[in-house]
């Protein structure tokens, strides 16, 4: 009996590690990172710090987002030559297995703040201020008639993870344009609230073909195809947990056989 309690012990140990390995995690939380074109100064992010503390956006009692302040704030006027808002994200390390990409944003159109149009994300594992490689980009389509009011966020999941220390994400401004009524409309803002960076795979994807329609575009020149997938190890870990069922179910078997025998 305490040979089949022992084995019981270390079958479970083993599942519940494994099936640890396969959980996604946010690898960004908390970490620092430059803001390569600034904020306005009425939304301001002096400490480099709200964009990874892990707080959204939330709605006031008028039924506004952009009061709230876990949002930083970039004017136009500070976007760089390809109309671009530019922060370059320092994971402290080369991180491994690095599979998905957040980006929290505001689209709140009668205080003129507007989603971006779309977002791009590079990475390096070198320097901060080294060649970077792109491998993902996602356009964003918000409504932009008055009245919009939305906390949106815009994922970019790769088809083969990669790796990186330093994460660039270039988020592009939504240019001038004419609205429904004929009127130049030039949009004043753009808010971000959250920025995220995705070790692992979500449990729900783990066993699933990545969606070909995602939008998102990888380079395979900078993927570590040799990492083990974490699909496998949650497969591992489900079959581990019914070994686990299997082995109680023959001991307490035994234990009950032997009670009545005797």
């Amino acid at each position: 009996m305490k040979k089949i309690i022992a084995m019981f012990a270390i079958v479970a140990v083993l599942a519940l590690t494994l099936g640890a390995s396969a959980a996604q995690t946010v690898v960004s939380r908390g970490k620092s990172y430059d803001l390569v074109t600034q904020p306005g100064d009425g939304y301001p992010d002096t400490e480099a710090k709200l964009l990874t503390d892990g707080k959204s956006g939330i709605e006031d009692k008028n039924g506004f987002f952009y009061t709230s302040d876990a949002y930083v704030g970039f004017p136009a006027a500070n976007v760089n030559d390809e109309g671009n808002f530019v922060i370059i994200l320092d994971l402290g390390e080369v991180m491994e297995n690095l599979t998905e990409f957040d980006v929290g944003y505001l689209n709140e159109t009668n205080p003129r703040i507007y989603a971006p149009t779309k977002v791009t994300v590079s990475v390096s594992s070198t320097a901060r201020n080294g060649e970077y490689t792109t491998v993902a980009t996602k356009d964003i389509d918000e409504p932009t008639d008055d009245g919009q009011s939305k906390a949106g966020v815009v994922n970019l999941k790769l088809e083969q993870p990669t790796s990186a220390q330093y994460v660039k994400f270039e988020i592009t401004r939504r240019a001038k344009f004419t609205n429904g009524e004929g009127l130049e409309i030039d949009p004043n803002w753009v808010f971000l609230d959250e920025i995220s960076v995705y070790q692992g795979a979500r449990i729900d994807d783990e066993t699933t073909t990545p969606d070909s329609s995602d939008e998102t575009s990888v380079d395979s020149s900078d993927t570590t195809e040799s990492l083990p997938q974490t699909g496998d190890a949650g497969i591992v870990a489900y079959g581990l947990l019914g070994v686990v069922a299997i082995v109680t179910m023959i001991a307490l078997v035994g234990v009950y056989k032997r009670k009545t025998e005797n």
